[in-house]
């Protein structure tokens, strides 16, 4: 199974909420997320996708994919080569 790069990003998340209010009460703030997992290839050039479960077999799961443009930031952790048999 081919090594996956393990990386943290921090991104802006649009926020909303329902319900009738007068508009000097809809306060909202975008959120700054945080997410982990191994960064999987794609020829998309707007989208960069994630997952957080790997296994021996190379299926993926828990699978996120968020828009480059709310990307902040992408951290990368080196990890020892693991050998799955």
């Amino acid at each position: 199974m081919k090594k996956k790069l393990l990386v943290l990003i921090s991104w802006e998340d649009p926020c909303s909420s329902s319900g009738w209010k007068k508009a000097e009460e809809h306060d909202l703030q975008s959120a700054l997320c945080l997410s982990a997992g191994f960064l999987l290839k794609t020829s998309d050039k707007k989208n960069i996708s994630l997952c957080q479960n790997m296994s021996n077999t190379g299926n993926v799961g828990e699978v996120i994919t968020i828009p480059r443009k709310n990307v902040i930031s992408i951290k990368s952790f080196k990890r020892k080569a693991e050998k799955w048999e």
